[in-house]
């Protein structure tokens, strides 16, 4: 896929699951810009995905949305191969959003190619309240869990 395909295929994933969050909260997400006048107001904003009313979120939720959130829509991944030794494309994306992830914020990975369920990896006791089928697998020595984005949000 040429430059311009592929970062519009980015975007309008990261807008899709921008949309899927605001569905599941209330609250408004968006595209972390590259810049922008807003995104001043959001000196904090990592990730791909922002929460633009953390105010309102907190007195909805009773918590701050304190997640760092990277997006990722790729072909030629396996699956499976989570749960193999040979996951050198997840390892890359894991150790970007952890190296972009503030240290106060919880590193969340959705992700997904054409014709696949969006699924989201955390650590696990980011997870371990979550309902629904989990799936254990470590990476770089760390034990992850990867869920359908829509049983976090959901549940």
């Amino acid at each position: 896929m040429s430059g311009k395909k592929s970062r519009n295929k980015g975007a309008g994933f990261e807008r899709l699951i921008a949309n899927m969050f605001a569905e599941a909260y209330g609250v408004s997400f968006r595209r972390t810009p590259l810049s922008g006048g807003w995104a001043a107001e959001f000196a904090d904003a990592a990730g791909d995905i922002v929460c633009v009313e953390p105010n309102k979120f907190e007195s909805k939720h009773g918590f701050s949305f304190h997640y760092c959130i990277e997006c990722k829509k790729s072909e030629g991944w396996k699956f499976g191969s989570l749960f193999t030794e040979s996951h050198m494309w997840f390892d890359n994306w894991w150790k970007q959003l952890e190296e972009e992830c503030p240290g106060d914020k919880i590193p969340l990975l959705v992700f997904s190619q054409n014709y696949s369920p969006i699924w989201l990896v955390a650590k696990f006791d980011t997870l371990s309240g979550c309902p629904g089928a989990r799936m254990t697998f470590s990476c770089n020595g760390e034990e992850l869990v990867v869920v359908l984005l829509e049983e976090f949000l959901w549940g």
